[in-house]
C-alpha cells in the first residue's frame, strides 16, 4: 500500500502556486513523482478543488473531498487499485477533523480502513473532542467492520511523541519518536499511522512549494 499525505496550506503557500489550478497542478507533479501511489490525503483544500485535481490527474482518481470545519479533506485512490466498499459507510466529523472509507484492494482483495485527518492545534477543548471523537470512530469501525488494514494520514499537528501517546492501540507511526524527519521547517506535524499487520518498506519527505513537506511512504502486510 502506497500513500501520499500533503497538506496545502492555503495561509503559507508559494505566490507560484497561489490559483487552485496552479496547485492542482503542482501536486499532481509531486503525485507522479511519488510513482502514482494507490492512496492520498490532502489537507486544507476549498470545495472547487476537487474537479481542477481530477483534471490534473486525468481522473486516474477517485476522490473524495468533505468539509471539516474550516477547510475540507480531499482523499483520492488509484482507480486502478482500488475500490470504495459500497456496504460500509462514509464516515466524516466537522468536529472528530477526519474522514473515513473503507476500500478494498483490486489486486489482494484485502480491505482497508483508510482515513484522513486534520486535528486542531489552538484552542484545548477542541483537541480535545477531536482526539475523542477520531479515537471513538477507529474503535467502533473494528467493532462493526472486517477489515484487513488500517491506515490513517494527513495533519495531526502533534508532535510524533504526542502522537504516540494518543494513537489507538494496534496502530504503528511511519514518523517515530526518534525519527530526525520533518515535515516543515520546525517539526513533524504530519504523519502516517498503520496497522500492526502492516511492514513499512520505505519513507519520504519531498521539499518544494508547500510549507508542509509532502510525505509518501509504502507498506506491505506481514506474512
Amino acid at each position: 500500500m502506497d500513500v501520499g499525505v500533503f497538506n496545502a496550506d492555503w495561509s503559507n503557500r508559494s505566490p507560484s502556486i497561489q490559483t487552485l489550478d496552479k496547485l492542482a497542478s503542482y501536486i499532481s507533479g509531486n503525485i507522479g513523482t511519488m510513482d502514482w501511489p494507490g492512496t492520498f490525503v490532502i489537507t486544507e483544500t476549498r470545495k472547487t478543488f476537487q474537479s481542477k485535481l481530477n483534471k490534473a490527474l486525468n481522473n486516474a482518481y477517485w476522490t473524495l473531498s468533505l468539509p471539516l470545519t474550516y477547510d475540507y479533506i480531499l482523499m483520492g485512490w488509484h482507480a486502478d487499485k482500488y475500490a470504495i466498499n459500497k456496504a460500509t459507510p462514509v464516515w466524516q466529523s466537522a468536529e472528530g477533523k477526519y474522514v473515513g472509507v473503507i476500500l478494498d484492494d483490486l489486486t489482494t482483495k484485502r480491505s482497508v480502513l483508510y482515513c484522513g485527518v486534520h486535528h486542531p492545534f489552538m484552542k484545548v477543548d477542541e483537541v480535545q473532542e477531536a482526539n475523542r471523537l477520531t479515537a471513538k470512530f477507529i474503535e467502533e469501525a473494528r467493532a462493526k467492520y472486517d477489515f484487513d488494514l488500517e491506515c490513517i494520514g494527513g495533519d495531526f499537528n502533534k508532535t510524533p511523541r504526542v502522537l504516540h501517546d494518543w494513537m489507538p492501540d494496534g496502530l504503528r507511526l511511519a514518523i517515530g519518536v526518534h525519527d530526525d524527519l520533518k515535515t516543515t521547517k520546525k517539526g513533524t506535524p504530519d504523519n502516517i499511522l498503520y496497522s500492526h499487520n502492516m511492514d513499512m518498506t520505505r519513507i519520504n519527505i519531498r521539499k518544494g512549494l508547500l510549507s508542509h513537506h509532502p510525505l509518501d511512504a509504502s507498506f506491505e502486510m506481514e506474512e
